[in-house]
């Protein structure tokens, strides 16, 4: 049982005047309070049964949030078996349209083969102002050259998004 739902267990039968009062309290399961979690799994059901949906009409859309939610699919193997080369299609698709998500995912799976395609995307993301970007641009950009880093940033800068 988590900390807090302990506590907050224990805050409530404290501040209850008759004992018979908290009993209902105290039966319920420790994981009622996890909404949270819950929500998370509860969406993440709901995107792994639209997958098939998402991937049939990825390809006569131009719809770049179709483009990343089809390459989530094939890179968390959501309702068709885990395929990292159409995972990176997919994604390249919607990232070279500009989808933010899209651009951050895109490095994240690149890292590990080619740093310095996964900076250029995550150099993208960051001057599109996504969050998340700029600490993994920081970390990479440690790891490669600084003038290839600076070129990389600069190119970043004057990149433009493909019309949809």
């Amino acid at each position: 049982m988590p900390r807090w739902a302990f506590l907050s267990v224990r805050m409530a039968v404290r501040g209850c005047a008759a004992a018979l009062a908290c009993a209902p309290l105290l039966l319920l399961p420790a994981r009622a309070a996890d909404i949270g979690g819950w929500y998370e799994a509860q969406r993440k059901r709901e995107a792994e049964g639209r997958c098939a949906e998402w991937i049939a009409g990825a390809p006569r859309a131009a719809d770049r949030d179709l483009a990343y939610r089809a390459g989530l699919c094939y890179l968390n193997g959501w309702g068709v078996p885990e395929d990292p080369v159409a995972a990176e299609a997919w994604l390249r698709r919607a990232a070279e349209r500009g989808h933010r998500d899209a651009q951050l995912a895109l490095g994240d799976l690149l890292l590990l083969d080619n740093r310095r395609e996964a900076y250029r995307w995550y150099a993208i993301a960051a001057e599109a102002n996504h969050p998340g970007a700029y600490v993994r641009r920081e970390r990479i950009g440690a790891l490669i050259d600084a003038a290839d880093a600076a070129a990389l940033r600069s190119a970043a800068r004057a990149w433009r998004p493909l019309a949809d």
